[in-house]
C-alpha cells in the first residue's frame, strides 16, 4: 500500500482495485431504507425477488444485454455451437437466455461470484454453485476456496458476436463519420461537433462494454479491450493529411 500511496497511478490503472473502488461506492449507494434495492446484485426485471436475493447472499454480480428479439428467435442464431445438454426442458432456450417482460431477451455475459464456495458451504447457503448455466468452480476444486470471475459461455459470447458487436461498430462507424463531416463543414444545418464527439464516445465506451463484460478470449480479454477502446478512440482522430512519412502511415493502419 505504501508503493500506491508514493504513486496514485500505480493503483488506480489497476483494474481489479478499480472494479472494487466501483463495487463498494454502488453498495454504499443502496438505499439503506429499501429491502427491495439490490444495488450492483440486481438481476434483469424477469426475476422475481428471491432470485435477488440469492445473488445478494451469494455476493453474485452479473453483467447481461438485453435484445429486442424474444429469447427463441434469439436461440436459432446460436443452435450451431449450444450443446444438447445445455438445452433447457422445452429444448428451445438455453439458461443463459432469459425472456425479458418486454418480450425481448436478456442475455448473460460474465459473472462475478464473490463469496467463495467453501464460505457458502460453510454457512450453509446451497444455492450459490450454479449461475444461470455455468458452475461457480469450473476447473478444480482449488477454485472453490476463492472468489470467481467466469467468462460468458458460448452462447453469450456467440450472440455478442453475430448479434450486437456488428451493429455497434456500425453505429460507431456513423457517430465517426457523422463527428468527420461536421468538422469539415461550415453549414449551420449540422449539429455541433462537440455534440456529435460525445455520441461518437457513447459508442465507443458501449463497444468496450461489451468486449470487457463478454470476455470473449480465454487469455488477453481486458488488453484487447482496451486496445479495441483506444484504436476506436485514434480512429476518430485520423491520419494526419499531406504530412506523408511513417508516422501518418503508422496511425492509418490503426483503422
Amino acid at each position: 500500500m505504501a508503493r500506491h500511496a508514493e504513486n496514485p497511478d500505480a493503483y488506480f490503472c489497476q483494474y481489479r482495485p478499480m472494479w472494487r473502488e466501483a463495487l463498494l461506492r454502488r453498495v454504499a449507494e443502496m438505499p439503506q431504507t429499501s429491502s427491495s434495492s439490490f444495488g450492483p446484485f440486481e438481476l434483469p426485471d424477469a426475476i422475481h425477488e428471491k432470485a435477488n436475493s440469492r445473488s445478494w447472499r451469494c455476493g453474485a454480480v452479473l453483467s447481461w444485454t438485453t435484445l429486442r428479439e424474444n429469447c427463441e428467435i434469439v436461440s436459432k442464431h446460436v443452435s450451431d455451437v449450444v450443446p444438447n445438454e445445455r438445452l433447457s426442458h422445452d429444448g428451445k432456450l438455453t439458461p443463459s437466455l432469459l425472456p425479458a417482460t418486454n418480450s425481448g431477451c436478456h442475455v448473460f455475459l460474465n459473472r462475478a461470484i464473490l463469496r467463495s464456495q467453501t464460505d457458502a458451504a460453510a454457512l450453509g447457503f446451497k444455492d450459490c454453485w450454479s449461475w444461470f448455466g455455468l458452475p461457480a468452480v469450473r476447473h478444480n476444486v482449488s477454485y472453490a476456496v476463492r472468489p470467481q470471475w467466469l467468462h460468458a459461455d458460448p452462447v453469450g459470447v456467440t450472440v455478442l458476436e453475430r448479434l450486437v458487436l456488428p451493429k455497434i461498430f456500425f453505429q460507431v462507424a456513423e457517430a465517426a463519420a457523422a463527428l468527420k463531416s461536421a468538422a469539415a463543414s461550415a453549414s449551420q444545418n449540422t449539429p455541433p461537433p462537440e455534440e456529435l464527439l460525445v455520441t461518437a464516445v457513447n459508442r465507443i465506451a458501449e463497444f468496450a462494454f461489451y468486449i470487457f463484460n463478454g470476455a470473449p478470449y480465454t487469455r488477453g480479454s481486458a488488453a484487447i479491450g482496451i486496445l479495441a477502446h483506444h484504436a476506436l478512440h485514434l480512429w476518430l482522430l485520423g491520419p494526419a493529411v499531406a504530412t506523408g512519412g511513417r508516422g501518418a502511415l503508422a496511425r492509418h493502419r490503426l483503422q
